[in-house]
């Protein structure tokens, strides 16, 4: 999974904060795939937060640079910079690859007029503004209200907010910022049900996903919360809605336990990441081989074999009187295997699909073999018999023959 980090986003900050950026280094190693972002631009800032303040932060000077953390130093800006220019990053990747992370935090708190909680810039709205032509929804599983969130929603057209608060939290709502109230854990999986009808509902074009930890120490488990990640991140991938996922706040929680939830948030996605990868290259053998289906005669007879050629019709016909054999790959010296599904060299009886190139043969199961089997469920496809040369045909769907030896 593509993931954006970088070393600037560390930076020392008080002993009362709970704020683990630099904990996260910890996950970093592990990360092969973390891409370097680059600063956010000032000009860019001063569009989303006062100018006086977004300057105050860049130089150090004044009572409004040590706003948030109560203290000022080089490191924390370039911090502030790089992690909300690893926002740009992470949209920009999740909107390519279907799914990318932001390893940082600080950013929900943030508003128009300032820094607060431990959030300097608002890096969620930063991508808004930055993606001006994009639809961008924010499912806010932080358990606070995020008013600053709604704020921003309200003033930048592209941008929807949907939180999921605590039985106590109120904020003001509007067209593009609502709320929902999780009382307790009974019914947290139907409310995420209904939080991802809503998101989706909007046919957004990425969904920032804030996977906050709040509620760990409150109503939720570990394996609650592993089990929402999994819920809202393979959801938004079966729907093929990019998502960026941003670890969320702790409150109470110590830090150890949140580097463990977000650890365990980063896995689930890396996971399901994975499956897209999977999928994708499945989705892209259908699409490059597809075109006319040919049912073969396996050697068993039972003619469970199925050729997808990638031409139409007449140009699978052309192509098979043009050829002078068709026999049956009997060893492994037969074959140019392509790509193989599972271990080991499958049986010669077990479905195959061969392309257009003499000798290619591509062995499937799974998924894949499913799908093939739904599409040839039907008559509109072809059967051919590949034994030898004095009696291999084809069988077209409307039951005519067309090959080295005619049918009647």
């Amino acid at each position: 999974m593509k993931i954006a980090y970088s070393p600037d986003y560390e930076f020392r900050i008080g002993k009362s904060s709970r704020y683990p950026v630099k904990q996260f280094a910890k996950l970093k190693r592990d990360i092969e795939s973390s891409q370097l972002p680059a600063p956010a631009l000032a000009e860019d800032l001063k569009a989303l937060h006062s100018p006086d303040y977004v300057e105050s932060v860049l130089t150090g000077k004044g009572p409004l640079a040590r706003v948030v953390f109560g203290s000022w130093s080089n490191a924390y800006r370039d911090a502030c910079l790089s992690m909300n220019g690893g926002m740009l990053l992470a949209a920009g990747l999740a909107m390519a690859h279907g799914i990318s992370a932001n390893l940082a935090q600080g950013f929900l708190h943030a508003g128009p007029d300032g820094g607060a909680a431990e959030c300097t810039f608002n890096g969620i709205a930063l991508v808004a503004h930055k993606f001006p032509d994009k639809k961008i929804a924010v499912l806010n599983c932080n358990y606070d209200p995020g008013v600053a969130l709604a704020e921003y929603a309200e003033r930048l057209p592209n941008l929807y907010h949907l939180a999921i608060c605590g039985e106590n939290a109120r904020f003001p709502t509007h067209e593009r910022s609502h709320y929902l109230t999780q009382d307790n854990n009974e019914h947290q999986n139907l409310l995420m049900h209904r939080a991802l009808d809503d998101v989706e509902g909007l046919n957004p074009d990425l969904v920032i996903y804030l996977a906050g930890v709040e509620g760990c120490d409150k109503t939720m488990t570990r394996d609650d919360l592993k089990n929402r990640d999994w819920n809202v991140i393979r959801d938004l991938a079966s729907e093929e809605i990019p998502c960026l996922i941003l670890p969320g706040g702790g409150g109470a929680a110590p830090m150890k336990d949140q580097l463990a939830l977000v650890a365990q948030t980063i896995e689930v996605a890396d996971e399901i990441f994975k499956e897209i990868l999977e999928e994708k290259r499945h989705r892209f053998f259908v699409q490059h081989h597809s075109g006319t289906i040919v049912r073969l005669d396996a050697p068993d007879g039972e003619g469970h074999g199925f050729w997808l050629t990638g031409m139409t019709p007449a140009e699978l016909e052309s192509w098979w009187l043009s050829q002078k054999s068709f026999a049956w790959p009997l060893t492994p010296m037969d074959i140019i295997l392509t790509e193989t599904f599972g271990e080991g060299m499958p049986d010669l009886s077990a479905p195959v699909f061969r392309g257009p190139v003499s000798g290619e043969f591509i062995w499937a199961s799974g998924p894949l073999l499913w799908k093939f089997y739904r599409e040839a469920s039907g008559s509109d496809w072809y059967r051919g018999h590949i034994c030898c040369d004095s009696d291999s045909y084809l069988k077209r769907p409307d039951g005519t023959y067309v090959g080295h030896r005619t049918r009647k």
